[in-house]
């Protein structure tokens, strides 16, 4: 359900269609917003649609314990996942040839939950010391120490030796010789295959190719103006 607001704070049509602002650089394959699930706080949410792209998508709870659930905190929606197994507490696509590739996330977790989003072999998550961190094959970059609502990066350029980006807000590191992940076939997920680890998240968006640095501070400015929480 879309909400255009009028003058007064009404709501004039409830089922208008929304406007889509470029997320800074287009391109994307598919692009998961929390604000446009109309559940109430506390629904159970078994698949997620992407609300844009060149790929239509959807992330689904395969087994469905433990489940997804939507909440709302500062006005803006998020979806929670408690972490769970290889496929229940996860939101799970459908495999695709993924690199190279850019994923890029708004969302917060405990310290400790290694998998919050990614693809086979190339995720983002946070250390047991509380950095946040983007771990592709056995590389990890390990950036910013801090509570709260992130925005990261992780892109990639090839499936062996390939150039190697993790952004967490403003700070990145960059392997520009590359090391080797795992295979090349895995969908897009959120949610660790961990009990236990939990996570938030309020907007994924999957790129089908690596972005330039010039190209990964558009999308970061973009997201500050959309998420003020960020830095």
């Amino acid at each position: 359900m879309s909400k255009l607001i009028v003058v007064d704070g009404a709501v004039a049509n409830t089922s208008a269609p929304r406007i889509m602002r470029t997320p800074g650089v287009g391109g994307y394959a598919a692009r998961f917003i929390a604000d446009h699930l109309d559940a109430p706080d506390g629904s159970v949410i078994s698949s997620w649609n992407s609300v844009d792209g060149s790929v239509p998508t959807t992330l689904t709870n395969v087994s469905g314990t433990p489940a997804i659930t939507i909440g709302t905190e500062n006005g803006r929606r998020h979806l929670y996942s408690p972490g769970g197994s290889t496929v229940g507490g996860r939101l799970l696509g459908a495999h695709t040839t993924q690199r190279p590739m850019t994923i890029a996330a708004v969302f917060k977790c405990d310290t400790n939950v290694t998998q919050v989003a990614g693809m086979t072999g190339t995720t983002i998550g946070r250390s047991s010391t509380g950095f946040y961190q983007g771990t592709s094959g056995s590389a990890t970059a390990t950036l910013v120490n801090h509570s709260g609502w992130v925005f990261m990066i992780i892109a990639q350029a090839a499936d062996a030796g390939f150039s190697f980006v993790v952004r967490a807000d403003s700070n990145e590191v960059a392997d520009p010789s590359g090391v080797t992940a795992a295979g090349s076939f895995g969908g897009i997920y959120f949610g660790s295959a961990t009990t236990g680890q939990a996570a938030y998240m309020r907007e994924l968006i999957y790129w089908p190719t690596q972005l330039s640095l010039s190209d990964r501070d558009k999308v970061h400015a973009y997201m500050k103006s959309r998420y003020p929480e960020l830095l």
